[in-house]
């Protein structure tokens, strides 16, 4: 019964999580802006425009009245209000524009399980690294880490993949779904070996961090720094390949 539920109301959660994804991202931020700075313009340019040459127009003495007035007055606040959106507007299209988010995977994906993996790796790496700063040469810090995160952006890369072949499993037509069931049970393969070798880098820095060496890198946390690296170099070539 608690499957059925959830299977129910999944797709409903993935909908609320993609609005509130879509709504905090920083690039949908900064467009929301740059669209509402524009119409202010446009909109105080409406006001400001047709009230400034009706200014000429108005009033019947050669003196100042006050419609003149009061309507040359609208005209330059309006005015000001056009030109300061505009200024807005210009600062809002020299701020860089952040790249698009990654594809959230759904709740039925099979990306979400290595992603969550991977980023509790990620935390655990970090911490152990840190502790291990003042016990190991900084090189050895340094290859870790360098290591870890070239795989990290790889593995995610073959996440977005995944989730990608897994929406054209589930949008094309049933007598042509066969092929991309088995590239997505492919994908997540590699995606768990390649999770895996970051945990072991994970693991290798834990047991140097137990086992308190001093000064030396310990020759199982080198070779889990080379293995990832290399990871990342063969999934790196495959995605440019494919």
């Amino acid at each position: 019964m608690g499957k059925l539920s959830l299977a129910r109301v999944g797709p409903y959660l993935d909908t609320v999580r993609r609005v509130v994804g879509e709504w905090s991202d920083p690039r949908a931020r900064l467009l929301r802006k740059r669209r509402a700075a524009r119409q202010h313009v446009i909109t105080w340019s409406m006001f400001s425009v047709p009230s400034g040459i009706a200014t000429f127009f108005v009033g019947t003495e050669p003196t100042l009245e006050f419609s003149e007035f009061a309507l040359g007055g609208f005209s330059a606040l309006t005015a000001a209000a056009a030109v300061s959106a505009g200024l807005y507007l210009r600062e809002l299209h020299r701020r860089p524009l952040p790249a698009a988010p990654r594809p959230r995977p759904g709740s039925g994906s099979l990306a979400v399980a290595p992603l969550r993996r991977l980023d509790e790796a990620e935390r655990g790496l970090g911490r152990a690294l840190e502790l291990l700063t003042d016990t190991l040469p900084t090189d050895s810090i340094t290859s870790a880490r360098d290591s870890a995160d070239r795989s990290a952006v790889a593995l995610r890369g073959l996440a977005d993949r995944l989730i990608a072949v897994e929406g054209a499993r589930d949008v094309c037509p049933p007598a042509q779904r066969g092929p991309l069931v088995d590239a997505v049970r492919r994908l997540r393969a590699q995606l768990d070996e390649g999770i895996d070798s970051y945990a072991s880098l994970v693991a290798a820095a834990g047991r140097a961090l137990a086992a308190g060496t001093r000064h030396a890198e310990p020759l199982e946390l080198r070779e889990a720094t080379d293995h990832l690296a290399g990871l990342a170099i063969a999934l790196t070539e495959l995605s440019g390949s494919s």
